[in-house]
């Protein structure tokens, strides 16, 4: 497991978690800004537990 590559997961999922409880009330229909941010927060989001899943499971 490298410790390196589980922090960086859980980086990203956090300020993912973040961005996405940030706008997690947004007007997406109207404006394109909050919809674009919610879109890369949960791509982050999900980045950040395929990160920690992968670092977990192949122990290097």
């Amino acid at each position: 497991m490298d410790w390196k590559l589980l922090v960086i997961g859980a980086v990203m999922l956090v300020a993912g978690g973040f961005l996405a409880w940030r706008f997690r009330q947004s007007k997406f229909g109207s404006e394109p800004g909050p919809g674009c941010a919610m879109a890369f927060a949960l791509l982050l989001m999900l980045t950040g537990v395929m990160t920690l899943v992968v670092g977990l499971v192949f122990r290097t």
